[in-house]
């Protein structure tokens, strides 16, 4: 691997487990196996103890936590080997299916034959966490995903793309391009229908998982304390447990821990990724990783989002975002390019974006983000033209909203959301910056200058190269923005049969996972990359099924 992406240094494990350990709930005496005395030891006053309930509420061969790509393709191949399959899934019936459901439902697909190369490209991607044995594996997967989801009826079409959105990567040329069937509802309803039609299946909505029954001194996991109507139910596991339920992105103090505190950031995907499954594998003592590592989505307009509890009017692809419009900060001047590719190409910005975003500058002086807050200003122009995010079609948005268009719509000629107060409405750019509490001769200066660069045709500020159109339009409108999240990579370690690993790298037994929590990109990401581990855990459905029952 390139000595650029390896670790500078160990962390100290202990101490690592225990400010994880503290974001999650979790006390560092349950960590170390204190608070569970073994089978058939005794207490502390001498008395018999057990660490199995006295009874089973619900009894399966396999538990499979969560049901969105990553656990339906775990639960289907654990059913078609024979194995009873319990799914527990937090959601009510009908927002099922996890970020599978709401993702753009892509699959990065190799070049037959170039084996190398495709390693090549995946470990270029990765950090000095990810193992060889891990890395070869999920080549192995990808190399058979197309030919899974056509077993499974689906008729998938392959979108030539050579070496992806990151031509210069090593081993680039081993990627043919996209292969989907569809949106990411499409590829659910797919794996949906699959597993439901499968003998000894059964879906537990409304069931999160609570914490894992394991022997603490072998660590080996007999099942799940679950939740349901409000009581801990017992399930058990004859032969394993498999965890696919996905990140943290909706989890605010798992967020501040790992990512970037006293940011409001919004998400793109399902509310019920909360984190949940931290707590659990830290108390049994597995190993966790790649908590840094998120994917930005599209900058998003922030009192919508507030409105909708979810990432709102995101300034999606390929829609002209920035026509008669620029950013600002509180200071009233511009601080980016607001269309610059991300890295990738393609993708608006900062979507997927690796780099140092210029709206999270921080400055360690003054104790601020020196660009946060940030506003979109545009003129009648932008206003009349449409929905100011532009509104890609129908199934094409790649979020909760875009499904869920209950939950908030965007009006088409943007009068509700000025109506509201969503959108600022003034006479003059003076006013506007008043309204919005901004420097009003930095406001006025700023349009002028970017005015001057349209007329010029040339950015010389920022280099921006697209959309160089004015802001002169009276009325003048202002709406604060806000950065959006498309999922987190963080969770469980794993090995490249998807046991989950101990921090001596030893599998726990009967335990694996699979999907995004514990996604094995934990720096660089290959767009369409998290779509293909979730299909990938099939395989943890079929290792899971040939375990030996423990009784």
């Amino acid at each position: 691997m390139n000595d650029k992406f390896t670790l500078a240094g160990q962390l100290s494990r202990r101490g690592f487990i225990t400010a994880a350990a503290a974001a999650a709930g979790v006390s560092v005496a349950a960590l170390a196996g204190c608070t569970s005395p073994a089978s058939g030891g005794t207490d502390a006053a001498g008395a018999s103890v057990s660490y199995l309930p006295d009874t089973w509420d619900q009894e399966f061969d396999i538990v499979v936590v969560g049901y969105g790509g990553a656990g339906a393709s775990a639960a289907i191949e654990a059913a078609k080997a024979g194995s009873t399959v319990g799914v527990l899934e937090k959601a009510p019936e009908g927002n099922e299916g996890g970020n599978t459901s709401v993702a753009g439902g892509a699959w990065m697909t190799p070049v037959t034959g170039n084996s190398d190369g495709l390693f090549d490209f995946i470990k270029y991607q990765m950090t000095a966490t990810v193992a060889d044995e891990e890395i070869k594996a999920f080549c192995d997967e990808l190399r058979g995903t197309s030919d899974w989801v056509t077993a499974l009826g689906g008729k998938v079409a392959l979108s030539p793309s050579p070496g992806m959105g990151y031509p210069s990567y090593p081993g680039a040329d081993a990627v043919a391009g996209l292969s989907r069937v569809g949106a990411g509802h499409d590829l659910f309803a797919l794996l949906k229908s699959n597993l439901e039609g499968l003998d000894g299946v059964t879906i537990l909505y409304e069931t999160p998982a609570k914490k894992l029954i394991f022997n603490p001194q072998t660590k080996e996991v007999f099942g799940v304390v679950a939740t349901q109507a409000g009581k801990d139910i017992n399930v058990k596991a004859k032969k394993a447990v498999i965890l696919a339920l996905g990140g943290y992105e909706h989890n605010p103090d798992i967020m501040t821990q790992f990512v970037f505190p006293h940011v409001d950031i919004y998400q793109w995907g399902t509310p019920y990724n909360t984190g949940d499954g931290l707590a659990m594998v830290m108390e049994i003592g597995a190993a966790v990783r790649h908590f840094w590592s998120i994917e930005w989505g599209s900058f998003c307009v922030k009192q919508a989002s507030i409105k909708a509890g979810n990432t709102a009017a995101a300034f999606v692809y390929p829609t002209p975002q920035f026509d008669n419009a620029i950013l600002v900060n509180s200071k009233g001047v511009r601080f980016q390019n607001e269309i610059q590719p991300s890295t990738g190409g393609g993708f608006p910005t900062p979507t997927h974006d690796k780099g140092q975003l210029p709206v999270l500058s921080f400055d360690s002086v003054m104790g601020v983000y020196r660009n946060l807050p940030f506003y979109m200003v545009f003129d009648e122009t932008k206003r009349a033209a449409g929905p100011i995010p532009g509104m890609a079609a129908p199934g094409a948005v790649q979020s909760w909203l875009g499904i869920h268009q209950d939950v908030y719509s965007w009006s088409a000629d943007n009068k509700a959301e000025i109506a509201s107060g969503v959108i600022l409405q003034a006479d003059t750019l003076e006013e506007l910056a008043d309204k919005a509490g901004i420097d009003r001769a930095a406001l006025a200066d700023t349009v002028a200058k970017w005015n001057a660069a349209c007329a010029a045709g040339a950015d010389g500020e920022f280099g921006r190269e697209k959309q160089l159109t004015p802001i002169e339009t009276a009325p003048f409108y202002l709406t604060e923005m806000a950065l959006s999240i498309i999922n987190t990579q963080g969770g469980a370690n794993r090995d490249g049969s998807h046991h989950v690993l101990d921090w001596d790298g030893n599998p726990i037994p009967r335990l694996y996972a699979g999907g995004e929590f514990g996604s094995i990109y934990g720096f660089l990401y290959q767009g369409a990359g998290n779509i293909p581990e979730a299909l990938g855990n099939r395989m943890s459905g079929i290792n899971a099924a040939a375990e030996t029952p423990w009784e």
